[in-house]
């Protein structure tokens, strides 16, 4: 076909403006195969083939899922294994037990952290998960202040709906936390 055919060409140019990514993105909503393909990337990035051609010397997964933080949650998570876990290094996974609270300012600190220490490693993070403020807090750096609970107040929820008959009626491609909220499949960002 005709795109085959001017693939090289693209390649070619493309590869002349990318410049190495300082974190990988894979979010999107429940059970879309975000996990195996983090995985699989992970994988890629540390065979020598992707040392060779990018420089890179190999990947480690940062969760972005507000359950796989706790320990136990495992049915219904699509955790990676501990196998797995033992040959691609998993971050923020299995770190608290489910009567603790984790807040979103906790997580930012905790991803940033386990960040920057990757790439001071020399290899790439993989932000991996479904929790859209989670990824917003780290990506947008949102500053989350401190606050005291105050369970006089109770709980208030707010639930939007982004979707339509074509999945992207009135959200910009540019807009990341609206495409992130509204997308049908895994969405894919480099920063």
């Amino acid at each position: 076909s005709r795109f085959k055919s001017s693939w090289p060409k693209l390649e070619k140019k493309l590869r002349k403006k990318l410049v190495k990514p300082t974190v990988i993105g894979i979010v999107g909503p429940t059970a879309s195969g975000k996990s195996e393909l983090a995985l699989r990337l992970a994988r890629w990035l540390r065979s020598g083939q992707a040392k060779k051609k990018y420089g890179i010397k190999g990947a480690e997964i940062v969760s972005a899922d507000s359950r796989k933080i706790y320990r136990g949650m495992d049915i219904g998570t699509a955790k990676a294994t501990r196998t797995e876990r033992g040959t691609i290094p998993h971050h923020l996974v299995d770190i608290k037990n489910p009567d603790e609270e984790y807040t979103v300012a906790e997580y930012k600190r905790d991803a940033v952290r386990a960040i920057r220490k990757i790439i001071a490693r020399g290899k790439l993070p993989i932000m991996v998960g479904g929790t859209g403020l989670y990824v917003n807090t780290v990506v947008h750096n949102l500053k989350i202040p401190k606050v005291e609970a105050d369970p006089s107040r109770g709980t208030f929820w707010v639930f939007f709906n982004f979707r339509s008959s074509t999945g992207f009626a009135s959200v910009g491609l540019n807009d990341t936390p609206n495409l992130i909220s509204s997308s049908c499949n895994s969405f894919f960002f480099i920063y």
